[in-house]
């Protein structure tokens, strides 16, 4: 990926869009503008408004905010992608490729063909071993994502993964200037033509016991979000940030919400939203404003006890890894982190020492936009955005390949192409004059051609007169065919538009183009979900009174069953109704033993 001067990290939250604007200075980065905005998104939406809302969300901001910079890096959500971090053998390149894909084929739990694959590895000081970081996330995921990406009026220049993102802010903020102010010369001279970047300078040879020792600093990011809460936890040893582990837990701010609408029986949810933004807190901690609303706060505070103890599993489970150590100190992210209370309530369930980091620390290389406010909300946009200006740790790109060419073709080699195509066309037109002798000899020699090929072409005509009364036969044959086809094609349509979560049961068709469809899903918002999916697929010429969702009910094990019922207009019905005939009419049949009787059909 080409390293840019400027550029925008996006955050695609479903509460809020979230947007920085990075730029490089000759020694630090400057974030030039940081605004966010709600998108309006509520529980239970189908997915192409949650789409459309993300879109114009975005579309609003950058023309709002006056977003100089038109090319900008997003990142997917941690809960759809697989992430393993495992050692292997020093190998060459090609050796460790192949067992990289070899381990992918063992670990992850969808088929690698239908699978966006990226890793990245460090060789392990005083070891001959390597470290991988091996990420991957499901094409149709990449493909939904997408849809929203390519509408937002910005150019995509790669797609990382919120745990990452987050990963690569704290990482960028443990650094001192001096580290780096030498990440930017080294990137700066690499963009010159011809010129290398700096070596390092080496280590020294000698030094004492005490300057040989190193300090790990050990810290979880944990980023509270509407609807998950990313985790990365990274050890610092002489200010050098390296991964350690990464987790994305489906809980966030959307439950505590949903949790004081369910309690108080608050009809909207804005309203709800409102009460726990501005008259709830945790810990003991002062409301925003107004009086504290004791009801909410215990409602609320049973859903914080469970983020608190999603988060201990997760460091915790970090720390029974073979180089897994205690965890120092956490620093809180996100929306939720600026919930009164939320940091001091984490901090007595964790036991550890947690922080919201509101400005960047002393000593960083950080210029903060501070109209913006607090830097804790931007945390997963500002990741981005260091990653597309070549400063991230982490380089994950889920990109599509078609666009990774369309990024990656370099520009000056268009130019020369584009000179080379005119020079071409210069020649050309001088010697013009010289191939217009020849064409016209040449042209004589057609003529006589054609005079000899007359009988040739009356042939071919009526080849061609064969030809389409055949064509004629076989779509008759077509038409035959379609009524049979019917059903196929409308199953797997069906099929097709079904959220990946459904589990389809049963779907029975009737002569008149009625369907109906017994599904389940772990979550209630996939039926409607799959009825948004229909209604886009299926045109309204096509169907008639639906998509329509009835049944909704839960079994066990938690799971929704539902049925959706639609009716297409396109089906043509060949059965022909025979009336009953009558005793007094000639030739109706009687049944034996029943003089004078009709059968029944």
């Amino acid at each position: 990926m080409p390293q840019l001067k400027q550029c925008l990290g996006i955050d695609l939250g479903v509460h809020s869009v979230k947007i920085v604007e990075v730029a490089m200075q000759k020694r630090s980065v400057r974030v030039l503008r940081a605004a966010t905005a709600p998108t309006g998104v509520q529980p239970g939406m189908p997915a192409e408004e949650v789409r459309n809302a993300l879109v114009s969300t975005v579309k609003t901001l950058l023309k709002q905010e006056k977003f100089s910079a038109r090319k900008a890096i997003f990142s997917l959500s941690g809960q759809k992608v697989f992430i393993r971090r495992f050692r292997l053998p020093l190998a060459s390149p090609d050796r460790l490729q192949r067992i990289i894909q070899y381990e992918a084929r063992q670990q992850i739990p969808f088929p690698l063909d239908k699978t966006s694959l990226q890793y990245q590895h460090r060789e392990i000081p005083g070891e001959r071993e390597v470290e991988v970081l091996l990420t991957a996330v499901r094409n149709d995921e990449v493909r939904d994502f997408m849809q929203v990406v390519r509408r937002c009026g910005v150019k995509a220049v790669a797609v990382s993964v919120t745990t990452f993102s987050l990963f690569n802010a704290q990482a960028f903020l443990a650094m001192d200037e001096e580290k780096v102010a030498q990440k930017i010369a080294s990137l700066t001279a690499a963009r010159k033509p011809g010129a290398k970047a700096k070596e390092a300078p080496p280590p020294e040879a000698e030094g004492s016991e005490e300057e040989e020792f190193s300090y790990q600093d050990v810290r979880a990011f944990v980023n509270l979000g509407a609807s998950t809460c990313d985790l990365a936890i990274a050890r610092i040893e002489d200010g050098e940030p390296n991964f350690g582990f990464a987790r994305t837990v489906p809980l966030g701010g959307t439950e505590l919400t949903r949790a004081i609408q369910k309690a108080l029986k608050v009809e909207r949810f804005h309203d709800a939203e409102r009460i726990k933004t501005t008259s709830t807190s945790l810990a003991g901690a002062e409301p925003v404003e107004g009086e504290l609303n004791e009801d909410a706060v215990g409602a609320m505070s049973k859903v914080a006890e469970r983020m608190a103890g999603e988060i201990r599993r997760s460091i915790e489970f970090y720390m029974t890894q073979p180089d897994g150590v205690a965890v120092d100190s956490v620093v809180l992210s996100g929306g939720g982190a600026m919930l009164p209370g939320m940091d001091a309530h984490l901090e007595e369930r964790l036991t550890t020492p947690t922080v919201i980091l509101h400005e960047p620390p002393e000593g960083t290389a950080l210029e903060w936009h501070e109209p913006a406010g607090s830097m804790a909300p931007y945390q997963v946009a500002l990741g981005s955005a260091l990653q597309g200006i070549g400063l991230g740790s982490l380089h994950v790109d889920f990109l599509p390949e078609e666009q990774k060419i369309i990024r990656d073709f370099p520009y000056k080699m268009a130019a020369a192409l584009l000179a080379m195509v005119i020079g071409t066309v210069a020649v050309a037109a001088n010697s013009g004059r010289d191939y217009a002798q020849k064409y016209e000899a040449e042209a004589q020699q057609v003529e006589m051609l054609v005079q000899r090929t007359a009988g040739s072409v009356r042939d071919f005509n009526e080849l061609q007169n064969l030809h389409e009364e055949v064509a004629t036969n076989f779509e008759h044959l077509e038409r035959l065919w379609g009524d049979r086809n019917y059903w196929v094609e409308r199953l797997t349509r069906i099929w097709q538009v079904k959220p990946a979560e459904v589990l389809i049961e049963d779907i029975r068709g009737g002569h008149e183009g009625e369907f109906r469809v017994t599904a389940q899903s772990p979550q209630e918002v996939s039926a409607s979900n799959f009825v948004a999916a229909l209604r886009n697929e299926f045109d309204e010429d096509v169907i008639r009174d639906g998509p329509t969702l009835t049944g909704m009910n839960q079994v066990e094990g938690g799971r929704w069953q539902f049925e959706i019922s639609l009716e297409f207009r396109d089906k043509r019905n060949h059965l022909r109704v025979t009336p009953t005939p009558t005793p007094g009419q000639p030739g109706a049949p009687v049944r034996p033993g029943f003089p004078g009787r009709a059968p029944r059909f």
